[in-house]
């Protein structure tokens, strides 16, 4: 293997060569930017750019909206995002993730003891996919804010819902809008998130939950900002 990324511009002969040094050291990552750093979608690859100069300390978020996740893209993130230790926020919106796809990007997560800010939003977790995050969730204390907003979520998938929500002790903002929730459901999670003194917000809108339902809700949570909208 050469020294310089093969997938790299070659108009912009600067960063060729600060990115032939940064991958003169193979590590894993820098073996991944080389084979497939031409494939990457452009945010996974931007990740993989300023991490292998060295600046690894500035990497703070990763937001990927509104773009489909490739196999690619999902084995290079699961490779890169242990590395990041400031990560805080992540936010996966409209990535066509499935329980394949969540498994493979967080399973191997250990080090971000610092994030915050989860939100996997329009995507398609189902009841497997919560299952799944609530077996390797506790694992981040630190998360203050969690979306699950649209995400085929059903009254079974709000046991594990409950059991995300025992686990993350500073929880400050949880949403389940648009997902297939009964009232049953989310009752059950509003009662455990009673136990949650810094509560700020309980965003619930779902088809089949009423006015009375939400005003239950409410009842529980007498000081948290429960919205339906």
């Amino acid at each position: 293997m050469g020294n310089t990324c093969n997938c790299l511009d070659k108009t912009d002969k600067a960063n060729e060569r600060d990115m032939a040094t940064c991958c003169a050291t193979e590590t894993p990552q820098s073996i991944e930017y080389k084979i497939n750093g031409m494939n990457m979608i452009e945010e996974v690859r931007e990740i993989y750019t300023t991490y292998l100069k060295g600046h690894n300390d500035s990497i703070k978020e990763v937001r990927i909206i509104n773009k489909i996740l490739d196999p690619i893209s999902i084995s290079s993130l699961s490779l890169i995002i242990p590395e990041l230790t400031n990560l805080s926020e992540i936010l996966l919106k409209s990535n066509d993730l499935h329980l394949e796809s969540i498994e493979k990007i967080f399973s191997n997560i250990k080090q971000q003891q610092g994030l915050k800010k989860l939100w996997i939003v329009e995507n398609n977790l189902e009841d497997q996919g919560v299952e799944f995050l609530a077996n390797v969730l506790p694992e981040f204390s630190e998360i203050e804010y969690l979306h699950l907003d649209n995400n085929r979520i059903s009254r079974s998938g709000c046991d594990y819902v409950k059991d995300i929500v025992g686990s993350l002790t500073k929880l400050k903002g949880l949403s389940l809008r648009h997902n297939n929730i009964s009232k049953r459901g989310l009752t059950k999670v509003a009662k455990a998130l009673r136990e949650h003194k810094s509560l700020e917000y309980f965003y619930v809108e779902a088809e089949n939950v009423t006015e009375e339902n939400i005003a239950r809700i409410r009842e529980l949570l007498p000081n948290v900002l429960v919205d339906d909208n």
